[in-house]
């Protein structure tokens, strides 16, 4: 059995090519322990556009996904708001008229009264009826106006730069006061809910966040002042450009402080064979260690000891490079 060990080396060991530099010091480089946690975009913010008053829509506005430009509105049917307009303004005209010929029959009266023509009680009449009169046509403004903004509420603007999202109702149907008929929503940034520890959110300004793998920066940061009871968590809100789209997933590394005080030590300085994996130290010993994972760059995250801390590692030309499952690369 020795020899087949021994066989079995000679094999599988490749030569660790010769490196210049000074001895990797693991102590100087502890291994981060990279937490991804994913989370869904949505738009900065949304707005359901509801009708503010009952009717037969006319044009439902842009098609879902569309850009809403400027002048843009969805509009309902006006028939009949327009006849209450034009009921309205004919209303008004005729009190215009009498309130009108009641002031002139005012004036005219006070001036009979004056020259003792007529009674006090018919001058207190016609100064009754003029003032009636202007009360009328004052009311028949109001109900003018009150045409006018009812006429107004047959079409709603969008607001322009924002995109529909959904159209929930389509053109012939009949709506009511409130009932939502357009959903908008703001993509000049969008944001994504994620829930998280308190190391975690301490590590947020740290993180970086990618969307069907590419970078995106953090806008900002909002975390909510209520925690979940059980999972002790808090819902964060992070904000990122408006180029990742909505409903997209989002991931984000976060960089937090290994638990286990794990350090980084480079691949090609462990050595793996039958017995383990091993490191040279620059004073010639051979060192056992643990490995927990990669760590990205040709690295990987090793168990700290005393001894290893202490010491700075080299390669050696009759030992081997390992891989991070333990096994030796074959000549």
């Amino acid at each position: 059995m020795p020899g087949a060990r021994l066989l079995f080396c000679c094999l599988c060991l490749l030569p660790l090519p010769a490196t210049a530099g000074e001895a990797w010091r693991p102590a100087d480089h502890p291994a981060p322990l990279v937490r991804p946690v994913a989370g869904l975009t949505r738009p900065l913010r949304v707005v359901a556009i509801a009708a503010e008053t009952a009717g037969r829509i006319r044009d439902p506005g842009p098609v879902m996904g569309a850009m809403v430009a400027d002048g843009m509105a969805l509009t309902l049917d006006d028939a009949m708001a327009r006849a209450e307009r034009a009921t309205a303004a004919a209303a008004l005209a005729s009190a215009e008229a009498e309130a009108a010929f009641r002031a002139r029959e005012a004036a005219r009266v006070e001036r009979l009264f004056g020259e003792a023509r007529i009674s006090e009680g018919e001058r207190d009449a016609a100064a009754h009826a003029a003032q009636a009169a202007a009360l009328a046509r004052d009311g028949s403004r109001a109900q003018l106006a009150r045409a006018d903004e009812q006429l107004a509420r047959h079409r709603i603007a969008l607001p322009a730069g924002w995109q529909v999202l959904r159209r929930l109702r389509e053109a012939g149907a009949v709506v009511q006061p409130g009932e939502a008929v357009l959903e908008v929503g703001d993509l000049s940034a969008v944001v994504a809910t994620l829930h998280l520890g308190e190391d975690e959110i301490a590590a947020l300004t740290r993180a970086t966040a990618t969307v069907a793998g590419a970078a995106l920066t953090i806008r900002a940061v909002r975390v909510a002042d209520l925690a979940d009871a059980q999972s002790r968590k808090r819902a964060v809100e992070i904000e990122l450009p408006g180029a990742a789209g909505g409903g997209r997933e989002v991931l984000v590394a976060l960089p937090l402080p290994d638990p286990n005080g794990a350090v980084a030590v480079p691949i090609t300085l462990i050595r793996a064979d039958l017995d383990g994996r091993f490191v040279r130290t620059s004073d010639g010993r051979s060192l056992r260690v643990t490995v927990l994972r990669t760590a990205g760059d040709g690295l990987v995250a090793v168990l700290p000891t005393p001894e290893l801390l202490a010491a700075g590692l080299v390669p050696v030309d009759d030992q081997t490079t390992g891989r991070p499952d333990g096994r030796t690369k074959p000549r």
